[in-house]
């Protein structure tokens, strides 16, 4: 078919050559422009840094929408995102420092298969050059006033700092000797000879290159038109003056869809952490973003301060909760604020939140007090902390060194890269790096002070080079800076939170623990009195319930503890008195199980066991105090004309009280009485013209059985049977 229609172009047979152009667009072998090849969206681009962190959040639900209808309708075409620097504005100027926040919004997209493509249709100056050149490609109009530049005024020059970003960002993809003439005045831009230079592009610097043409006619131009930008490869195609242009020259459809990216955030809200991430906090956490996702929440800050510890698996798995909540089309934007108290496992959750800002003098990792307390957990730290930085599409070769870095002392690492070679700068193993290469900061470590520790990365390092992270002085410059007008709400405890924050205080457990130890022995003492059995059991429920609704969980060890704990008691009370070791089993199985769901798991580690040992030494002082509650109740409450009516039992025999703490004598020791009712062991027995609460040492005796006291222990009056000689019959 090809051959047919370029020999009827040859031989000008105009008919027959559109009447085949007209069969093969019938049969879809020839593309129409507009007809929907590709799909995309259309963004304006921020034209301030308060509008970046809102342009970040748009464009990337924007694009995950678009990805997944393109799935649902079997689309596999190429998925482009049109970036508008000219949607509201004529001229678009930048300073650096929001120019290469909107850079690092961009590249992302970029590296994440989309096919980023910027929009100039008037002139771009300032660091608006450098987010242009983070796109894929740039498309530019040839209006007389349409211009790629300056980015400084003549005679200006940019510092490292700027040099060494728009070096990273444009390595590899554009003409090195190109980007450096916009930022060092009297930078003579030639064509290099053939086959001269490592980089496959036709100019270079005229110092590299003395013998090359210098190139003519925008020699000392700061700014670039369509023509001088297509000359230097820096405008792949076509000018595009007018939106419908770009359209038609991508192949997206007319109706292609436009959004703005210069909206406020209506919902954000912060949640506050800190100190220790026990199991408590991480539980607080993961209801706290549920809490948002049902609010339809837009921005979520967290807010760490001072934060560390945790165990790594409880940790990682919240910091997978955090990835999650970032995703998909019903994503919430998650920015982190870390302070420069923060430390070790508080890096895995900023590394799970879409942005991480670090106030000046922060530093991510420093694992080093925390790996000589749990050396056991490094492997686990080195493989969930590269993960987290694989998910911020980090080249895997970097995320598996600086994962490493972070737990292994005499690891070092350079930013680099080989001289001559294609490859970008990376980060290199110091002991595996060639002669030849060029060398960026020294990454690990970045001081002598840090020479043979785990990392700590700089706020410095983790912004530039590796991109990773911000840098703000305080919290409230960074609630300017991402351009909340108000600060936004913080997210509060509900009721049942606050009540189970002050029943899971050590203070109140204790407290807890004592009155419920102390009337649990005051029920055993006084068997089917009933208010101290119910207030024990409430003391406990509360107990359990506030540590699992903390916790989210509940450990079902500590709850078989607790009850194998209060069968122990009860045996000792009813079935073995006096034996002493079941009953102080029990009693120890009480307070562990106690002690286990307090702590939130079993112990894992010997600082595990430490840590859990700490938890359990305040109940274990509770003993002493339920023992004090009980002397005190023993002498006091008998004594009480209100209480006395309660706790003093009357016999349905007489009208005589039955004292549970009555005549305790050692003169009862060998009397003879008659049990009153079944003794199953406790029950009631007339004794002497009393009627008397005693306990057999296990065995049954029905009423109206003959007894004898055989040991007076008080409160308890121990009694058994007598048992009577068989008579003989005579025969």
């Amino acid at each position: 078919m090809i051959i047919s229609i370029l020999f009827m172009i040859m031989r000008k047979r105009q008919i027959p050559f559109i009447m085949g152009c007209l069969a093969m667009i019938s049969a879809g072998g020839i593309p129409v422009f507009g007809a929907g090849e590709t799909r995309g969206l259309i963004f304006d681009v921020p034209t301030g840094l308060n509008q970046v962190e809102a342009f970040r959040n748009e464009t990337r639900i924007g694009l995950e929408k678009l990805r997944q209808s393109a799935r649902q309708d079997g689309f596999n075409g190429p998925l482009i995102l049109l970036l508008d620097f000219h949607g509201k504005s004529k001229d678009f100027n930048l300073e650096f420092e929001a120019g290469m926040a909107l850079s690092r919004a961009i590249e992302p997209l970029r590296n994440d298969g989309f096919r980023v493509v910027g929009l100039v249709n008037g002139q771009l100056r300032g660091h608006g050059v450098l987010a242009a050149l983070s796109c894929s490609e740039i498309l530019m109009g040839n209006q007389p006033d349409g211009q790629l530049g300056p980015i400084y005024p003549e005679g200006v020059s940019a510092d490292a700092t700027v040099l060494s970003e728009y070096r990273r960002l444009t390595l590899g993809r554009f003409s090195q000797a190109v980007v450096r003439r916009w930022l060092i005045p009297g930078l003579e831009l030639v064509e290099k000879p053939a086959g001269q230079g490592a980089d496959p592009f036709p100019f270079g610097e005229k110092k590299e290159f003395p013998q090359g043409q210098i190139v003519g006619g925008i020699r000392d131009k700061l700014g670039l038109s369509f023509a001088d930008a297509k000359f230097l490869g820096l405008i792949p195609g076509d000018a595009a003056n007018t939106l419908p242009d770009a359209l038609r020259i991508l192949s997206l459809p007319p109706q292609t869809a436009k959004e703005t990216s210069n909206k406020t955030v209506t919902r954000p809200v912060i949640i506050e952490v800190e100190g220790q991430l026990s199991g408590v906090k991480l539980e607080r956490i993961k209801r706290a973003l549920a809490r948002c996702r049902g609010e339809a929440r837009e921005l979520l800050i967290l807010k760490m301060q001072s934060v560390h510890g945790g165990t790594v698996n409880q940790v990682y798995g919240l910091a997978q909760e955090l990835l999650a909540f970032s995703r998909g089309p019903d994503a919430i934007r998650t920015i982190v604020w870390f302070d420069k108290d923060c430390s070790d496992m508080a890096t895995m959750l900023a590394l799970a939140c879409d942005q991480i800002w670090l106030q000046d003098g922060a530093k991510l990792g420093n694992f080093e007090v925390y790996l000589t307390q749990e050396p056991q957990s490094r492997t686990a730290i080195k493989e969930s902390i590269k993960s987290l930085l694989t998910e911020r599409k980090m080249p895997e070769n970097d995320a598996d060194l600086l994962s490493r870095a972070f737990v292994e002392p005499g690891l070092r690492l350079q930013w680099a890269k080989e001289s001559g070679g294609k490859l970008p700068f990376a980060l290199w193993d110091s002991s595996k790096m060639g002669k030849a290469m060029d060398l960026g900061p020294m990454i690990k470590p970045s001081s002598p002070e840090d020479e043979n520790r785990p990392l700590r990365l700089t706020t410095s390092l983790g912004a530039d080079p590796l991109g990773i992270a911000q840098i703000s002085r305080d919290f409230p410059e960074l609630i300017e800076r991402i351009g909340l007008p108000l600060p936004p709400q913080k997210m509060g405890t509900e009721w049942l939170d606050g009540m189970a924050d002050f029943l899971t205080l050590t203070s109140t457990q204790v407290i807890l623990v004592i009155l419920g130890m102390a009337c649990l022995i005051i029920e055993t003492m006084k068997p089917g009195l009933g208010l101290p059995g119910v207030l024990a059991s409430l003391c406990f429920v509360l107990i359990f319930w506030s540590n699992s609704h903390i916790q989210g969980q509940i450990d079902w060890l500590a709850v078989l503890f607790f009850l194998l704990g209060i069968i122990l008691v009860m045996v000792e009370v009813f079935l073995i008195p006096g034996v002493g070791i079941v009953g102080l089993s029990g009693v120890l199985m009480i307070l562990g199980g106690i002690a286990l769901v307090a702590y939130g798991h079993w112990p894992q580690s010997s600082g595990e066991w430490v840590g859990f040992a700490k938890v359990l030494l305040p109940f274990a002082g509770s003993l002493l105090g339920s023992l004090i509650l009980v002397g005190i109740f023993i002498h006091f409450v008998p004594n009480l004309p209100l209480i006395n009516n309660i706790m003093i039992k009357r016999s349905k025999y007489s009208e005589e009280p039955v004292f549970s703490f009555g005549t305790t004598s050692q003169s009862l020791v060998g009397k003879e009485g008659v049990a009153q009712t079944d003794l199953r062991p406790s029950g009631t027995a007339l004794i002497l013209g009393e009627y008397l609460d005693v306990l057999t040492d296990g065995e049954f005796i029905p009423q109206g059985s003959s007894i004898q006291v055989v040991e007076v222990n008080p409160p308890r009056i121990i009694v058994r049977a007598i048992i009577e000689s068989p008579q003989t019959m005579p025969l």
